[in-house]
C-alpha cells in the first residue's frame, strides 16, 4: 500500500513538472514569436496590399501600352486592351 502511495504521488509530481514546465515554454515560445513580430514590422512596415499594387502595375502598363501606340503613328491600333 504505501508502495501505491508513493509511485503515485511520484507520477503525480511528475506529470506537475512536466506541465508546469510545458507552459513555461509555451510562454517562452509566445514572448520569442512576439519580439521576432515586432522586428519584422519595424524592418519591414506595412506597406500597400496585393490589390493595390496590381491596380498600379495595370496603370502603368496601360500608360506605356498609349506611349506606344502614339509613337507608332495616329493610325496605330493598340496591341492590347487592358
Amino acid at each position: 500500500m504505501d508502495l501505491t502511495v508513493i509511485l503515485v504521488g511520484v507520477f503525480f509530481a511528475a506529470m506537475m513538472a512536466i506541465l508546469y514546465f510545458g507552459f513555461e515554454q509555451a510562454e517562452k515560445d509566445r514572448a520569442e514569436r512576439a519580439a521576432a513580430e515586432a522586428m519584422r514590422e519595424a524592418v519591414h512596415p506595412p506597406g500597400r496590399t496585393a490589390d493595390e499594387v496590381v491596380f498600379d502595375l495595370e496603370h502603368r502598363i496601360d500608360s506605356d501600352l498609349r506611349d506606344v501606340a502614339t509613337l507608332l503613328g495616329p493610325g496605330a491600333v493598340r496591341p492590347h486592351r487592358a
